[in-house]
Parts: C-alpha cells; sequence; structure tokens
C-alpha cells in the first residue's frame, strides 16, 4: 500500500498564514464546516455510523499538523495549558477549560467556530466522537502521551453539552 508523504513544517506554516490572511475568518470556518461534514458524512455511509477504526490514524495525522503548524508555542507546555493555548490562539472557540479527570481530561469548548456542524451532524444522527474540537484535542493529547509514556494512543468522546459547549473526554487507550 501507497502511504502520501506528511506535510513539511514549511507547509503546515503556509497553511496557517494563507487562512491568517484571509479577512473573513467566519467564513472561513463555514468552509472548514462544509468539508467536515462532508468527510464525516462520506465514511460514515462507507464504514457505518460508527467509524471509531479511522480515530487513532486520524488523531496521529491531526496531532503532525497541528505540531507543525503551532509547535513553538505548545512545545514544553504541560497538557492543559497547551490545549488552552492552542484552543484561543487559533479561534478554535471562545473558551476553554481543561480538568483532570480520572487517569484523563474533561474538555468544555464554549463558543466553537463548529457550532452550526454540531447541529447539522446531530440532525443527521451522526456519531459525534470525530468532532473537529475533539480531533484537535486527541491530537495534542496524543502527542503529550507520546512524550511523557511512550504510547500516544487515545481514547475520545465529544458531545454537544448545549448550543454553545461542547464536552470532550480524553483517556489513555482502553480508559473509556
Amino acid at each position: 500500500m501507497h502511504q502520501a508523504p506528511g506535510p513539511t513544517s514549511e507547509e503546515a506554516r503556509d497553511l496557517l498564514s494563507t487562512a491568517a490572511a484571509h479577512a473573513d475568518g467566519a467564513r472561513l470556518a463555514a468552509l472548514c464546516n462544509a468539508v467536515i461534514l462532508g468527510f464525516q458524512t462520506a465514511v460514515s455511509r462507507v464504514l457505518g455510523r460508527d467509524f471509531r477504526g479511522l480515530t487513532q490514524l486520524l488523531i496521529r495525522e491531526v496531532g503532525e499538523m497541528v505540531r507543525l503548524m503551532y509547535g513553538d508555542s505548545l512545545d514544553g507546555a504541560p497538557f492543559s495549558e497547551a490545549l488552552a493555548r492552542l484552543v484561543l490562539d487559533s479561534g478554535l472557540a471562545r473558551e476553554v477549560e481543561v480538568q483532570q479527570q480520572d487517569g484523563g481530561y474533561r474538555v468544555l469548548l464554549r463558543g466553537s467556530v463548529f457550532r452550526p456542524l454540531h447541529r447539522v451532524l446531530q440532525s443527521r444522527g451522526l456519531t459525534y466522537t470525530l468532532s473537529p474540537e475533539a480531533m484537535i484535542a486527541a491530537a495534542l493529547y496524543a502527542a503529550h502521551r507520546r512524550s511523557e509514556a511512550g504510547d500516544g494512543r487515545v481514547d475520545v468522546e465529544a458531545r454537544i453539552v448545549d448550543d454553545y459547549t461542547v464536552e470532550v473526554i480524553l483517556r489513555p487507550r482502553g480508559g473509556l
């Protein structure tokens, strides 16, 4: 099986600076919502409603992109601090709360740019585990676990608490 090479750090920084150059971030977020919704819908049609088999691969790939794009500002910081900085600096959500819980973390994101996507996914009855916020949080958590414990496999669950809040639960693999 041929595997496509991952992005270089220069390519990742170019993606970040190109997105940042857009004056209307709301329009860019809407386009990203459409791409993610299309991806999740297509994958669910092929693999069924529960497509957790892709979770570890996606977490690893998203983690590599996050590291290349934001690594300088995240390196060396504890997970909770690094995630809060990433969420707020990127504009992913207006507020973030990271709590240690049962050997993992509970993350509350308020005012996510992906709120419109949440409503559409719910209306289609799609499994919510792979929300964009959950993928990003899990990717960063997995990277921290790899550097600290040597094992970056993580379990992730996400749910919509209310129209403004997303809850993400992160645990070492086998912990949920």
